[in-house]
């Protein structure tokens, strides 16, 4: 019965999709279709996403008056982890899901990359879980001090975001872009109230992580809704060894350099404050994650809206190399255009709100955050435009990058903490130093572009 469903379904693609010799003009007519349904998802998914910040930013003042600026420490270790972690547990074979041609045999790619995903954060999980016991238990009193405990759930929460990835990937595909515009809300939601009741119940650190595992979980019962035949035959279906071994080797790219790379990536932003932990208290630890949290992540998560998007429309674009600029120049474009007002707010907010909003136990917090924006803006113009490397399957160029990139924000914070700065003045210093990195992806991204892309053929969407 499965089988029979499956090969349904991949008919359905093979009728809707085909490759077919077109002529320019027949082109950039599709493109022309597709451009203003890109922009819709765009939106939809900014939409989704800023209900569910403005939901965020609603409960942070109840959070930041339930705990103290050292739980806010611990915590953001802890999420960093997780975050550094979660990227990579699947080897990245998530982000191979959206590439495969919409055919038959693209439909049977997409079941073998989504099985590996799950398999390989499985297995990477339980291999970091055991490497969590060891540490906490026989290296535990020297770096790991500030965890704790907490150490051995950063492997379980890893797996959780994970699963979260790839579900997230197959929505992407599929196009549910409605589906994905109301996991930020449910997120945030479901998040901030259990932080406010296990801030009530006196539970610290407890509550926060707690709320940050609940995102995740909330993603995963949201995305597998229609989802569930798909994810049911994808784990049972039988496949060769040499048919998984074909297909790994086919996307082996993904694993040896897209994972490396997402590591370094995540790396780069979520290490700061693993770094910043060698040179300051937890206090101040709490008052940076929290700045972090205040105007960096909510950037991050629309982004990541974006960047599916784009990442989408491009892989769609890539054998059309003029529309595949025109998509590049029109999202530069975009981008430009709608960082003066964000970041604007995003200055005024961390200058004058902070203390009257959160308390003035956290003014220091806004410093900080102002510090954080001019990383934040070139983070902001960069980040999409980075999937680029990812289309035309040269991810070891911006794994290049990312090593440079690791290496001058370290190089940062580790001269301020030395020296002695303030935490505000620290992370200044590795913002400013780490800027003309990140605008440095946008030409590269670009030249990448143009030497990709050259095939004579389409895949379009038949009428």
């Amino acid at each position: 019965m499965r089988r029979e469903q499956f090969d349904m379904e991949s008919r359905n693609a093979q009728k809707s999709w085909s490759l077919r010799r077109v002529s320019p003009s027949q082109r950039q007519g599709e493109a022309l279709k597709r451009f203003p349904t890109m922009l819709r998802s765009m939106a939809l998914l900014a939409t989704g996403t800023a209900a569910g910040q403005v939901i965020s930013f609603a409960l942070m003042p109840v959070i930041t008056r339930l705990y103290s600026s050292a739980d806010y420490g611990v915590f953001g270790v802890f999420t960093a982890l997780v975050t550094i972690l979660g990227s990579v547990v699947g080897l990245k074979f998530e982000a191979a899901i959206l590439l495969p041609p919409r055919t038959r045999r693209g439909a049977k790619t997409v079941y073998g990359l989504f099985r590996l995903s799950i398999v390989c954060s499985t297995v990477v999980s339980s291999a970091l879980f055991v490497v969590a016991l060891i540490l906490h238990f026989f290296f535990g009193g020297a770096f790991f001090a500030t965890l704790g405990g907490w150490l051995l759930l950063v492997p379980v929460s890893a797996l959780i975001s994970g699963i979260s990835l790839t579900l997230s990937a197959v929505a992407t595909r599929d196009g549910s872009y409605r589906q994905l515009s109301r996991v930020p809300v449910s997120q945030k939601l479901s998040s901030g109230g259990l932080q406010i009741l296990g801030g009530l119940a006196g539970a610290g650190v407890l509550g926060l992580i707690m709320g940050a595992v609940t995102q995740s979980l909330v993603a995963i019962g949201i995305l597998l809704r229609g989802r569930g035949q798909f994810v049911k035959d994808a784990l049972d279906r039988f496949q060769p060894k040499d048919k998984l071994t074909k297909l790994v080797s086919e996307y082996r790219d993904f694993p040896l350099v897209g994972a490396p790379n997402s590591l370094l990536e995540t790396m780069a932003w979520n290490s700061q404050v693993v770094i910043l932990a060698w040179f300051y208290a937890a206090n101040d630890l709490g008052l940076f994650s929290f700045a972090l949290a205040a105007v960096g992540l909510p950037l991050n998560v629309i982004l990541s809206g974006v960047s599916r998007v784009y990442l989408r429309e491009s892989a769609a674009r890539k054998e059309n190399p003029a529309e595949a600029r025109k998509l590049f120049f029109r999202l530069l474009i975009g981008l430009s255009l709608a960082s003066v007002p964000v970041f604007i707010v995003l200055y005024l907010a961390s200058r004058y709100l902070f203390g009257p909003i959160f308390g003035e136990n956290w003014a220091v917090a806004g410093l900080i955050a102002q510090s954080l924006l001019p990383l934040l803006w070139a983070r902001f113009m960069s980040t999409t435009v980075a999937t680029t490397f990812t289309v035309y399957r040269t991810q070891t160029w911006l794994l290049w990058w990312q090593l440079l990139a690791l290496l001058v924000v370290s190089a940062g914070y580790i001269i301020g903490g030395t020296i002695g700065f303030s935490i505000e003045h620290t992370v200044a210093l590795a913002s400013w130093m780490t800027v003309p990195l990140y605008l440095l992806l946008i030409p590269l991204a670009y030249y990448v572009l143009r030497r990709g892309g050259r095939e004579p053929y389409v895949a379009v969407p038949e009428s």
